[in-house]
This record gives C-alpha cells, sequence and structure tokens, in this order.
C-alpha cells in the first residue's frame, strides 16, 4: 500500500470513528478483509470508515447511562487518584464498566492513597456522568464512594511502572512543590498538582504540550537503553525495545500522546529488525489506524487530534517551511520544527480554546530545548536521586532546579507579554495567503 493509500485509510479511520454509526462490525471486518485480499487499496478507506463507524457506535454504547445503581465490588484503577477541592477522583473499573469514583472525607483519604493499577473494594451509588474523561478513559457513570476497603497489589507491569515513578518523584522532593509539580510533568507527565497560576502561564504561553508526555520522551526513553539494545542481536533488540516502550507507556499511564508515539516507534523498530527503515509518514499513518481500530474514541479526544496533527505537521509541512527560511542550520530547522507544528495544530486550538498567541512559536522555541535537557536529565540522573542520600539528591537535582525556574521565567514572560492573537478569520486568511505565495511561486514563466 502505497504512502498516499495509507493516509487516505487514516483520514478514513478517523472519519468513521468520529461518526458513529450502527454498522455491524462483522461487516466492516469483512469489506476490510476483502480489500485487503484484492489489493483494492482504494477502497481499503472505504472499508476503515465502516468499520471504525461501527466500533465508535458499539464503544459509545457500552458508556450509555442505565440509571441510578448500588455498586458494590473490586475496583481496579486505572487513573491515577488526584485531589480536587474536597473531593478525591480516581478512575476505576469494577468488572467491565469504568466509574469516575468521587469519595469525599475518610473515604477521599484512603482513596488518595491508591495508585494506578492498584485492586481495592468499592462501594457507592452511580450517577450521570458527561465530562472529557467519558471517551478518554470509557467512564460509564459517576460513582459516589460510600467505602473503601481493603486493597490489593498491581500486576507486574503496573508494579514496575510505579517504582519508577515512586523513585523519580522521591528523588525530587528537594525540589519545591511547584517545581516538583513540574518536573514531573515534563518527565512521565504526572500534572495533577501543578500551581493553577502556572499552568495558566503555560497555557497562555501555549507551551501545556510541554507538560504531557509526548514522541520526544518515548526517543529520549530508546536513547537511554541503547546501550543495553546494543548488546542484543536482532530479534532481543526488538523484543526488549518493545518491552521498555510498554514499561513507559504504563509509567505514562497511556495517554492519547503516548499511545500514539509508543506505536510509531513499535512501527520503527519492527521494521528495523526486518531489516529496512519506514518513512515516518508511515508510521504515522499506520499508528493511527492501528489505534482507531482498537479504541475509537481516540479520535474524540483533543489530546489524541493535537498529538496527531502536530506529528503529521513536522512530517508534512516542516521540510516546506524550512525551505523559506534563510539562516543558520541550527536556528532554521528547530524553527521550521515548531512553526510546522504550530500551524497543524493551530485550527485545532483555535476552535476549541479559542484565539492563540502567535508568542507561542518564539516561546516554544527558548522553552523546547531546556524542557529536552530536563526530560533527559530526570529519566537518568532522576533516577539516581531517588534511591541516593538526600544530599545527593540535591546535587543531581541543582540543575533541574535551574531549569525549572528557567521554563517557568519563559512561560509567565510569554503569558505577560502583548498578545497577538490569532482567531478563525486570521487564521483562514493565513491559510489562503500561504496557498496564494504557493502557487504564484511556483507558477511557470510567462504565465498570466
Amino acid at each position: 500500500m502505497s504512502t498516499a493509500h495509507l493516509w487516505l485509510a487514516a483520514a478514513a479511520a478517523f472519519a468513521g470513528a468520529v461518526t458513529p454509526a450502527g454498522v455491524p462490525v462483522w461487516v466492516g471486518v469483512a469489506m476490510l478483509l476483502a480489500t485487503l485480499a484484492t489489493r483494492q487499496h482504494m477502497l481499503v478507506a472505504v472499508a476503515l470508515l465502516v468499520l471504525c463507524s461501527g466500533l465508535a457506535h458499539r464503544a459509545w454504547s457500552g458508556l450509555d447511562y442505565l440509571g441510578q445503581a448500588e455498586v458494590a465490588g473490586e475496583a481496579r484503577v486505572v487513573v491515577d487518584p488526584e485531589r480536587q477541592g474536597r473531593q478525591t477522583t480516581a478512575v476505576v473499573k469494577i468488572g467491565d464498566t469504568r466509574y469516575l469514583a468521587s469519595a469525599y472525607g475518610a473515604n477521599a483519604t484512603r482513596l488518595l492513597r491508591l495508585e494506578a493499577g492498584d485492586g481495592v473494594q468499592l462501594s457507592g451509588t452511580t450517577k450521570p456522568y458527561s465530562g472529557y474523561r467519558r471517551a478518554a478513559n470509557h467512564v460509564a457513570a459517576r460513582l459516589v464512594v460510600t467505602s473503601v476497603g481493603d486493597t490489593s497489589a498491581p500486576n507486574a507491569l503496573y508494579l514496575a511502572a510505579n517504582a519508577v515513578r515512586s523513585t523519580l518523584s522521591g528523588g525530587a522532593d528537594v525540589l519545591s512543590p511547584d517545581r516538583k509539580a513540574l518536573f514531573t510533568g515534563l518527565v512521565y507527565g504526572d500534572d495533577r498538582n501543578q500551581p493553577p497560576l502556572v499552568a495558566a502561564d503555560f497555557r497562555t504561553a501555549g507551551l501545556t504540550h510541554l507538560l504531557a508526555v509526548s514522541g520526544q520522551n518515548v526517543a529520549y526513553v530508546l536513547m537511554l537503553a541503547a546501550p543495553l539494545l546494543l548488546q542484543l542481536d536482532r530479534h532481543g533488540r526488538w523484543l526488549v525495545s518493545l518491552a521498555v516502550l510498554l514499561l513507559f507507556a504504563t509509567i505514562t499511564r497511556f495517554e492519547p500522546s503516548v499511545l500514539r508515539a509508543t506505536v510509531m516507534a513499535a512501527l520503527a523498530v519492527t521494521g528495523r529488525m526486518r531489516g529496512h527503515e519506514t518513512p515516518s509518514g508511515r508510521m504515522l499513518a499506520g499508528s493511527v489506524v492501528a489505534l482507531l481500530v482498537v479504541d475509537p474514541l481516540l479520535a474524540s479526544t483533543v489530546a489524541f487530534q493535537l498529538s496527531v496533527a502536530a506529528s503529521a505537521g513536522i512530517v508534512g509541512l516542516q521540510p516546506l517551511v524550512a525551505a523559506q527560511l534563510r539562516g543558520p542550520r541550527w536556528v532554521v530547522e528547530p524553527l521550521a520544527v515548531t512553526v510546522a507544528a504550530q500551524l497543524a495544530v493551530a485550527p485545532i486550538l483555535v476552535t476549541t480554546f479559542g484565539p492563540i498567541s502567535l508568542v507561542s512559536i518564539p516561546a516554544n522555541m527558548v522553552a523546547g530545548p531546556i524542557a529536552g535537557g530536563v526530560m533527559a536529565w530526570g529519566m537518568t540522573a532522576g533516577l539516581v536521586a531517588g534511591i541516593g542520600p538526600d544530599w545527593l539528591a540535591e546535587v543531581i537535582h541543582a540543575p533541574t532546579n535551574l531549569a525549572v525556574m528557567l521554563l517557568e521565567t519563559i512561560a509567565w514572560v510569554a503569558a505577560s507579554a502583548p498578545m497577538a492573537p490569532v482567531g478563525v478569520r486570521w487564521l483562514a486568511l493565513a491559510l489562503v495567503a500561504a496557498a496564494l505565495f504557493k502557487v504564484t511561486r511556483h507558477r511557470p514563466t510567462g504565465a498570466l
């Protein structure tokens, strides 16, 4: 299948996932198998449209609220508990159903001690729920907790992931609470304790994506594992790489952006194991198709949309942007990546959150390398800080403290700068102007 056909298939899968219809899933599966068997690549997109539409309908139907009920049983924590005012919330799974558990008082304290993967005896009353976690975490209802009972340990994968998180968090205790919250957000995506004012600065400055683990973090993890991987044969490298990716995805709680980056990385290492390099565009399109077939509700989450759009911008637009820029390579290349990613995500940001600021481009240029340094340092030296004495942690995290302080300052300065807002109208005009520039620049000599 050509890259163009694969991108068409990805677009069709996305279109089907966001337009659920009551088509039997077996119909889509039969169409897909038939088109693949006959190599009708143009029709693969049609089959994926039908399949993902049917899968999305089935997934949304599974989240229908069936009315108030009393629920009790062993729950498995899916998303780490978070304190919100007087209550503690956590996504839990009881049987085959996921709930947003809300606990108060002593129950809130007991629930807050748990981590993703832990088991706990819960009872409560269901209420309707329509928040953002409905699609992102497949939440069917809210569960107002009336009792929190005995707990049980998670499986081996979550035990290892939680141990890494605990080690990194413990070593960062030498930082102030605000900077520790930024550190954990940068390194493994835990942004639960970030102060509202700092989070607002990052959001206004267009830097929030730095606090959401993505492809950059996945690339760093594989780089850090390289010394071990180089000691293994081809199949050994493949298996260990996949294991590292699975562990990191578990550490970061399978966030949509991490899922996209992890699947792309898995496709890359699989291609290398087979003796060839897979182009980034094919890996991105393939990862989108695979993820939406497994979980079509991902298409309805802004995090997944932004992650895919940013990656598509870097793959497709970065060479075009770089060709228009002049200057030293060390300036042009990162600037082209930043501009390409910002252009690609702008339509989603504008339509979802309102006008964005052009200040985000220089802010990302300056903050990006610093954030990358914190990620790499945290994943290596941060682990040493977590297992060593306090004095060693203070030494190790001295540069961490400086880097996080710089990021805070950059976010504050960018958020305080005079705004150059770009809304839907200005974005449309910019796209038209870019298209006209492209056409006129390449118009044949002598054309009218």
